[in-house]
């Protein structure tokens, strides 16, 4: 696993059209020395049972105004969330903490 550790925050939860709410999470990193560049949003409603994350990796990296606007369309689409659902591990810090604990990062694959 390649060690780079990312900055965290916490995004304001919203609410679907039926009033589910939802949770979310932005985590990225770059490191100079390996040019790894990396963006995840990670996403859930409060019971758990629905989660996932958007991996931006590299030149899908996003300027933080973008990711705002991501937030609002995985609420209003299921169709959306449903292309990045993924069963994830609470709390995210732990488990999430560092570049390529997806294999999807390692490999360059969103």
């Amino acid at each position: 696993m390649l060690h780079s550790t990312g900055s965290w925050s916490a995004l304001k939860e919203k609410r679907d059209k039926n009033g589910k709410r939802w949770n979310f999470s932005y985590w990225h990193t770059f490191s100079f020395v390996t040019d790894n560049r990396a963006q995840r949003l990670f996403f859930w409603d409060d019971d758990h049972k629905e989660s996932g994350v958007v991996l931006l990796l590299g030149d899908q990296s996003q300027p933080y105004a973008s990711i705002r606007n991501l937030v609002d369309r995985l609420v209003s689409s299921p169709e959306l969330r449903k292309q990045h659902s993924r069963e994830l591990r609470f709390p995210l810090e732990r488990y999430y903490r560092e570049f390529g604990s997806f294999p999807d990062e390692i490999n360059g694959k969103a």
